[in-house]
C-alpha cells in the first residue's frame, strides 16, 4: 500500500489539531476541521484493519497447530495372528518417513493468511457486478447494489465500513474466497453513522445517507465523482495536507501566513533529512 505509515498519520493529526487551536478565521477553521476528520477516519480504518488481520493470523496459526497435533497423535493399528489388534504409536522415524512419502496431509498456509501486522494486503476477488440507482429529487439516501451469488448464506461474514467519501465492502471466507469492493471518491459526502447495508440472497444492498445541503438534498447523477479529487495525489495524505496549508497561506492574514510558513518549512526539512538517511 502506497500510503503514509500510521505513525506519520498520527503526527499529521496532532499538527492539524495544533493549527486548529491557533486558527482565528472561521473558513480556515472549517477547512482544518474537515481535513482533521478525514485523517482521523484514515487512522481508525488502518487500526481496524490491523486488528482484523491479527485475529485472522492467530486463528490460522491455531488451526495449523491443531492439525499438526492431530497428525502426530494418530495411532497405527497392527493385526495379530489371534485376530486381535494392538494400537502402536508410530516412532519418530516412521513419522518422518510418512511425511517424506506425502501420505499424510501437510499443513497448508492459506493464501490470505497474513504473515505479520505489517502485511495488510489480502487477495480479494471483485463482486459480480455493481448497480447504482439514480436517486429522486430531494431524496435523503442513495442506493447501491453489489451482486454476488449466494452471499445471503454468509451474512455473518459480510463487513461494510462507511466513511465520509468512500465505502469499503468485504465478504470473508465465502466458500474459501474473499471478496471486496472499495467505492472511493463518492459524488458527494455521506453521513457514515446513518448509512447502512442489508444482505439479500444474491446481493448486498447499500443505503448511503447524504449530507443535506443548505436547502435540500442534492441529486446524485453518478456514484463516483470524476473531478472532485486527484486519485494519484490522494494516495499519500501528506499531499492533501500540504495543499490545504498552501491554501491557508494564500488566504490567511499575516499571523496565519507566518505560522503556516514555519510549519511548511519544518515539513520540508524533515522530508529532506529523511531522504539523506
Amino acid at each position: 500500500m502506497q500510503m503514509s505509515s500510521i505513525k506519520e498519520i498520527e503526527e499529521d493529526i496532532q499538527e492539524l489539531k495544533t493549527l486548529l487551536k491557533s486558527s482565528k478565521r472561521p473558513r480556515i477553521s472549517s477547512m482544518l476541521q474537515t481535513h482533521l476528520k478525514s485523517m482521523e477516519e484514515l487512522a481508525l480504518a488502518w487500526n481496524q484493519q490491523a486488528v482484523s488481520m491479527k485475529a485472522a493470523h492467530e486463528q490460522e496459526m491455531k488451526r495449523l497447530k491443531e492439525q499438526e497435533e492431530a497428525q502426530t497423535k494418530s495411532p497405527a493399528v497392527n493385526q495379530q495372528g489371534n485376530g486381535s489388534s494392538t494400537v502402536t504409536a508410530p516412532s519418530s522415524s516412521e513419522q518422518q518417513a510418512t511425511l517424506v512419502k506425502g501420505s499424510a496431509p501437510q499443513p497448508q498456509k492459506l493464501p490470505n493468511a497474513p504473515t505479520s501486522l505489517n502485511s495488510l494486503t489480502t487477495a480479494y476477488k471483485d463482486f459480480d457486478s455493481l448497480m447504482f440507482l439514480t436517486d429522486e429529487y430531494n431524496s435523503p439516501t442513495v442506493t447501491v447494489y453489489l451482486e454476488l451469488k449466494n452471499v445471503g448464506e454468509f451474512k455473518e461474514r459480510v463487513q461494510c465500513e462507511f466513511f465520509v467519501d468512500r465505502v469499503d465492502v468485504k465478504v470473508l471466507d465465502m466458500n474459501g474466497l474473499n471478496y471486496r469492493r472499495q467505492i472511493t471518491n463518492l459524488y458527494k459526502d455521506i453521513v457514515p453513522e446513518e448509512s447502512s447495508f442489508k444482505v439479500k440472497r444474491n446481493r448486498i444492498e447499500l443505503t448511503l445517507k447524504k449530507v443535506k445541503g443548505e436547502f435540500s438534498y442534492e441529486t446524485w447523477n453518478e456514484l463516483c465523482s470524476k473531478k472532485r479529487r486527484d486519485r494519484e495525489r490522494q494516495k499519500d495524505p501528506m499531499n492533501s495536507i500540504m495543499e490545504l496549508m498552501q491554501d491557508m497561506y494564500e488566504e490567511g492574514d499575516d499571523n496565519t501566513r507566518k505560522m503556516i510558513g514555519e510549519a511548511m518549512m519544518k515539513s520540508r526539512q524533515g522530508n529532506s533529512s529523511g531522504m539523506d538517511m
